[in-house]
C-alpha cells in the first residue's frame, strides 16, 4: 500500500488555509476532476492527488469538491497490485460523469474483487447509477451490500444511513423504522446515527 497526499491535504484544511487559492470556477473544477480520473487511468496517482489538492483549495462547496475529497480518501488506501482495478474505476467514474449510465455501470461491475476501499467505491458508484436511472431499489440493496460485507468500515453507518434516506423517499415507513432502530443501536456513536438522533429532537 502506498499514502499519497490525504494526509497532508488535512493538514492544510486544518490549518484554516481552505480557500485561499484563487477560487475556480465550477466548469474548471469539473475540467480539473476529470484530468484527476485520467492520471488514475494511468497510473499516475501523485499527479492525481496534486490536481484533487488545487480543488480542494480553490474551489468553493461542489458536487466536484465532495467528488475530490472521495477521489483523495480512496487514492490514500491506494494498492499497487490492484492498478487494473483503480484505472477501471476511475473510467467507470468517468463515463457516469459525461452521462454514459449503462457503459458506466458495465464497467464498474466487470472489476475484479479488489481492496475494501476500491470494492465499497464502486459499489457506491453503482449506488448512485440506480439513483440516476430510477432504480431505487437496486440502489438499496447495494448499500445494503455494502454494510453486509464491511459491517466494521466507516462506510457501514452511512450505507444504512443512505438506505434510511432512499426507503424514507418511497414511504416505506415500515423498513424506516427497523433501520434507523438499527442504526442508532448498533452505530451510535458514528455521524449518521447523530444526525437521526437530531432530526428525531427536530421533530419532537
Amino acid at each position: 500500500m502506498r499514502t499519497v497526499c490525504a494526509a497532508g491535504i488535512l493538514a492544510v484544511a486544518l490549518g484554516g488555509l481552505m480557500g485561499t487559492s484563487p477560487a475556480l470556477e465550477q466548469g474548471e473544477v469539473e475540467e480539473l476532476l476529470h484530468k484527476a480520473r485520467q492520471l488514475v487511468m494511468r497510473g499516475e496517482i501523485d499527479g492525481a492527488g496534486e490536481l484533487c489538492m488545487k480543488i480542494l483549495l480553490s474551489a468553493q462547496e461542489s458536487e466536484q469538491r465532495v467528488g475530490a475529497w472521495e477521489l483523495v480518501r480512496l487514492l490514500d488506501a491506494y494498492e499497487v497490485p490492484f492498478q487494473q482495478q483503480y484505472a477501471d474505476f476511475a473510467r467507470g467514474w468517468d463515463l457516469m460523469e459525461f452521462g454514459f449510465l449503462d457503459e458506466a455501470r458495465i464497467t464498474l461491475e466487470g472489476i475484479s474483487p479488489a481492496s475494501q476501499h476500491l470494492d465499497i467505491a464502486i459499489a457506491e458508484k453503482l449506488a448512485h447509477i440506480a439513483l440516476l436511472q430510477g432504480d431505487y431499489e437496486q440502489a438499496v440493496e447495494l448499500y445494503q451490500g455494502i454494510y453486509e460485507s464491511y459491517p466494521q468500515s466507516e462506510s457501514a453507518p452511512w450505507a444504512l444511513y443512505h438506505q434510511v434516506e432512499l426507503l424514507s423517499a418511497q414511504g416505506d415507513e415500515t423498513r424506516v423504522d427497523k433501520l434507523r432502530k438499527f442504526l442508532l443501536e448498533r452505530y451510535p456513536d458514528s455521524v449518521p446515527a447523530q444526525m437521526l438522533s437530531k432530526e428525531d429532537e427536530e421533530e419532537g
